[in-house]
């Protein structure tokens, strides 16, 4: 499946290197999360920096690829991480400089924490905004309101998922050719 993702992904870059409607950009992502279980208080913090190429089909559709790497701190564990996110955007509305969509994404990451290298999948729905500056540079906002992913192996599985008012916001540029 991983080799059928990357297939896919540097097809998309060959098809948008040499197309009109194709885009280059990226978005550097900031997470804070506080939580208290059983009176013991929590902080996440993350970071991440996800580089992308996509390929404008029509004038509400596209389709893309970002690879990003990213840092978690919660608590005294630290992780790092890599991961390779394609993706379908359609965008559903537009007034004046500035559009609205909505994305479609399966992302397959992996983590290396003090224990090891813990591999993953999730998919995610993921709205978004872009502003035009000018017709070849905009900027792009987006965050994750619903998604599920699995980590790990065995009795360290770990599943999450559901409906999110995200603690995490993207924000980068994207430049159109």
């Amino acid at each position: 499946m991983k080799k059928l993702v990357l297939l896919a992904t540097l097809i998309i870059v060959a098809i948008s290197a040499q197309a009109r409607g194709a885009y280059f950009g990226g978005v550097v992502g900031l997470s804070l999360e506080s939580s208290t279980k059983a009176e013991k208080y929590s902080f996440k913090t993350g970071l991440s920096v996800e580089p992308e190429i996509g390929y404008n089909i029509t004038d509400n559709f596209a389709i893309g690829a970002s690879v990003g790497a990213g840092f978690n701190l919660d608590g005294g564990d630290a992780n790092t991480l890599l991961g390779i996110t394609p993706y379908l955007r359609y965008t559903f509305f537009e007034a004046g400089p500035v559009k609205f969509f909505g994305e479609g994404a399966f992302t397959f990451d992996s983590a290396a924490t003090e224990y090891g290298i813990d591999k993953g999948w999730g998919v995610a729905v993921r709205p978004g905004m872009l502003v035009r500056i000018t017709s070849r540079l905009h900027l792009l906002g987006r965050m994750t309101v619903l998604r599920y992913s699995e980590a790990g192996k065995g009795e360290n599985k770990i599943r999450e998922g559901g409906l999110t008012i995200s603690d995490a916001i993207s924000l980068g540029v994207q430049i159109n050719f």
